[in-house]
């Protein structure tokens, strides 16, 4: 009788979508056979939201063994931040943008790839400007089952990210643009008449 062969480990299905000038992409908790593949995807950031109890250091030394940096970023669960868990998510935001701007590829993750993944991805999204819909369009984009199973008080909170984000720096167009439109508004304002002005004797 001939032994059974054992099936090939397949790295898992990861979408990469571009979001500024970078791009992002959204996983369960990586194999170990995932990091030559997110290697040769182009992965340069991996974004773990897990705690140590969960394993965190386990992709702490395999991102570094692969090339990859490692960012932790540990949310306790999948409920609605609060306190110490909300400031440092807050904190994180411009940190994990600024990565997006300067053209990095990042992946975040933790054990399901669901609920603290899709909460924090959500508020990323949102924080660089992105609507309601056009977050929740990017992340069913990156990966369906995150998008599925976010919930609305997951969404509440990122929303409540939002409004603490700067607001969008104008490029040098948009500068131009908008102080021609001042100096032709100026222009086409109706000047006061300085001789009828005042009160008639």
């Amino acid at each position: 009788m001939n032994e059974p062969m054992n099936e090939p480990i397949v790295p898992s299905k990861i979408h990469f979508v571009k979001v500024g000038n970078g791009r992002l992409a959204l996983n369960h908790r990586p194999r170990s056979v995932d990091f030559p593949h997110l290697r040769a995807l182009g992965c340069t950031h991996l974004v773990t939201l897990l705690r140590e109890d969960e394993g965190a250091g386990k992709f702490r030394e395999l991102s570094k063994s692969h090339g990859i940096n490692w960012i932790g970023l540990a949310v306790p669960n999948g409920k609605y931040p609060e306190g110490e868990v909300h400031e440092r998510l807050v904190a994180a935001m411009p940190e994990l943008s600024r990565l997006l701007d300067e053209g990095n590829s990042l992946m975040i993750h933790c054990s399901a790839g669901i609920h603290r993944t899709g909460m924090v991805s959500y508020a990323l999204l949102r924080w660089r400007g992105l609507s309601p819909a056009q977050a929740m369009n990017v992340i069913g984009q990156m990966r369906k089952e995150t998008a599925e199973g976010m919930m609305d008080k997951r969404k509440v909170w990122g929303d409540r990210v939002a409004l603490l984000a700067p607001p969008p720096k104008r490029t040098w167009f948009e500068s131009l643009v908008a102080s021609a439109r001042d100096r032709l508004t100026g222009l086409l304002r109706p000047r006061q008449n300085p001789g009828k002005s005042g009160t008639k004797k």
